[in-house]
């Protein structure tokens, strides 16, 4: 425990020397290793042309046009106003002006996305709502790679081994995407795509500071030689408690953190038809334990992560492409209120893309992913028991882009999954994309889908009795928390109808307009069952509890001009339960009924450039037995950035929730009585140099 307490007070002090002593130092040495002009790093690299002839029709076409072009929807790269689910864009600009040094909270500038912070370490997000810490209804990635749990499905963004400095955009499907990427893609995707290698050339050294004494570092090298490049990238974070930052001794908190984190990536091209791409990673999380289901025992958690990663690609001409894609994670976690466990999971990818017919781009695939747990119970309470378990995942795709006719395209995707958890399952979307003119500037989108969340692990072998009862006036034996074992648990299913409309205008302006109605069945949650002893305890048992409905409408507007961005948007969402219990409680938050957004950024001179974004995020309301209902929010956030005329050094600073409206304490599902106001206005400073 001593270093620990060194770890946290010492450290963030000395960031900002770090900082600046290492500017100096790679000032320093680039001046004394200059090359000459014949050593002089390799342009950068020109994209060429598709063959025009081979990819006739090809959606490729769209990397020459003024479009956002992404991959999460379909596998492979499009335009994102023609896929066949809408999909959002948040690009490298965006997230480095913003500040932020939590990826979740810049996730809620996208319509149809909702983000609550839980405490400063854990974050409730979802796509259209249903979300929470443990949720896996909404699918996290990796440049493509699954990043939620073997173990629970959902994704703790704090631990993974990424720099927000190294994204290159996020990518967010809203609506199911489980004929892309299987299981749990079940309410939307969301996909973090990183930056390639040969793009992050030179030394980067940046800290953030807030007025909390919070401190984000990262320092990063990147060089190539010949077909080669890479680069390294290494940080420590730190951030005090809720109590501590907010100076307020009305309660107690123990969610401060410190993050250690190192990630290295490579690419080589073996010719000029293929690369392999490999990568590992590892980060080292020291944290405070929280309340859960009655618990909390006052020891830090810590959890070890690393992930590896290769990839192997080729293009075999004629509009022909192959890929392979092996990657594995190793977790070390000890969390004192839940549970302990070690955790290897290994995936393997592979896909084929040919086109099949004069007008029809088609992809075939498959994936393995075999999970291995080790629990450890070194208490009684803890949840899972002593066991080792194996886990097996296998499934099959096919993808069709058809293009009918000059302005009708038609998209078919389809897969099935096998999960030794529960059972064999299929996914589906058919969508079809009409363009009212000849560019495809205004494009009419009717789409179906279906998708399913399977139980993983963790909601089918838990169980616990915590917090023990005096006897007498009880039985011996007898607790206040009793959580039983499920039974046999069925996928959640969810059937998606949905139509939309994007619009490009002169002078910039786009508009988009998608509504849904999504039919829930068979959705997991808490049976709460009556105590015999009429003494309020809380006596559960997880079960499929009966069916929801949802319905919506996300608006979007933008204008772009040569020096400044303004977008605005705003959601609908109405949500209804149709279960079999008198009390509902699914284990997450419904979505708000309404919210608006809206972000902007100007170049206000030649080297100083401003960001606003602003979020109004209705009533939230929980489900669970026992929580309350998260209440309105208004979050501006607020940046400048100055850079010198080399632009290799840059001064930023801003403030996130100006309003201070988002202090708040959200009363987590498992977490009775653990919740606790988090720090919400906070101003910071970054300083950021590159060589």
């Amino acid at each position: 425990m001593g270093p620990e307490v060194n770890l946290r007070y010492e450290t963030p002090f000395l960031s900002p020397y770090i900082f600046v002593a290492g500017v100096t130092l790679a000032t320093l040495t680039r001046a004394g290793t200059a090359q000459p002009e014949t050593d002089a790093p390799e342009p950068d690299r020109v994209e060429t042309a598709p063959d025009e002839v081979e990819q006739l029709d090809s959606v490729l076409d769209v990397l020459f046009e003024d479009f956002d072009v992404v991959v999460t929807a379909g596998r492979r790269a499009q335009a994102s106003h023609l896929t066949g689910v809408p999909v959002s864009v948040l690009d490298a600009e965006q997230i480095h002006e913003s500040g932020v040094t939590a990826l979740p909270l810049l996730l809620d500038r996208i319509p149809g996305v909702h983000v609550l912070q839980i405490d400063r370490n854990r974050f409730a997000v979802g796509v259209r709502g249903l979300h929470h810490e443990f949720s896996d209804r909404t699918l996290v990635l990796v440049d493509g790679r699954n990043a939620g749990s073997g173990l629970f499905g959902g994704v703790d963004f704090q631990r993974l081994p990424l720099f927000l400095e190294d994204l290159e955009r996020v990518e967010v499907v809203r609506g199911p995407g489980g004929a892309v990427w299987g299981a749990n893609a079940f309410n939307g995707v969301i996909n973090m795509i990183t930056k390639d290698p040969r793009d992050t050339q030179g030394v980067l050294l940046s800290t953030t500071v807030n007025e909390f004494g919070d401190v984000a570092t990262q320092a990063r090298w990147g060089d190539s030689r010949d077909d080669l490049a890479w680069r390294v990238s290494v940080g420590y974070d730190s951030h005090e408690s809720s109590e501590d930052a907010l100076n307020n001794d009305d309660f107690s908190s123990r969610d401060f953190a410190r993050l250690r984190r190192v990630n290295a990536e490579g690419v080589y091209e073996i010719d000029p038809d293929s690369e392999l791409r490999f990568g590992v990673a590892h980060s080292h999380t020291e944290r405070g334990d929280f309340s859960f289901l009655g618990l909390q025992v006052g020891e830090d958690e810590r959890i070890d992560y690393v992930r590896a990663f290769t990839s192997f690609e080729r293009d075999l001409g004629g509009g022909r492409a192959v890929s392979l894609n092996l990657f594995t994670t190793i977790e070390d976690v000890n969390r004192p209120s839940m549970w302990r466990y070690g955790m290897v999971d290994t995936e393997l990818n592979a896909q084929y893309e040919t086109p099949i017919g004069e007008h029809h781009e088609t992809i075939f695939g498959g994936s393995a992913r075999f999970v291995q747990i080790d629990s450890d119970p070194y208490r009684s309470d803890m949840l899972l028991p002593d066991e080792t378990y194996l886990e097996e995942w296998l499934g099959v795709f096919a993808l069709d882009r058809w293009r009918a006719t000059d302005r009708l395209q038609v998209e078919m995707q389809g897969r099935v999954d096998y999960y030794s958890g529960t059972s064999t399952d299929w996914s589906a979307r058919l969508a079809g994309l009409y363009s009212l003119d000849d560019h495809d500037d205004r494009v009419i989108r009717v789409a179906t889908a279906k998708a399913f969340r399977a139980p993983q692990l963790a909601l089918r072998e838990i169980e616990t009795s915590r917090v023990p009862l005096p006897s007498p006036p009880f039985p011996p034996v007898t607790y206040g928390t009793e959580l039983f074992r499920a039974g046999d648990l069925e996928n959640e299913q969810i059937y998606s109808f949905e139509a939309g409309y994007f619009g490009r205008y002169e002078d910039g302006l786009t508009f988009r307009a998608d509504a849904f109605y999504q039919i829930y069945q068979d959705m997991t949650g808490a049976v709460i069952m009556p105590d015999p002893f009429a003494a309020g305890r809380v006596l559960a048992r997880l079960d499929n509890l009966g069916d929801a409905k949802s319905y919506g409408t996300e608006l979007e507007l933008a204008v772009e001009g040569e020096r400044s961005r303004v977008g605005v948007w705003y959601a609908y969402h109405g949500f209804e339960y149709e279960m079999v219990t008198q009390m509902p409680n699914v284990r997450a938050f419904t979505p708000p009924e309404h919210s608006v957004g809206a972000t902007g950024r100007i170049d206000i001179m030649e080297r100083l450039s401003g960001s606003a974004s602003y979020r109004y995020t209705g009533v939230t309301e929980a489900d669970a037995v026992g929580t309350s209902s998260v209440p309105e929010t208004h979050r501006l956030d607020l940046s400048l950035t100055w850079r010198t005329p080399d632009e290799r050094l840059e001064l930023a600073l801003g403030v996130i929730d100006l309003f201070d409206d988002t202090a708040l304490a959200v009363d987590a599902v498992g977490s009775p009585g653990g919740e606790f106001e988090t720090p919400g206005r906070a101003f910071w400073l970054r300083l950021q140099a590159e060589f």
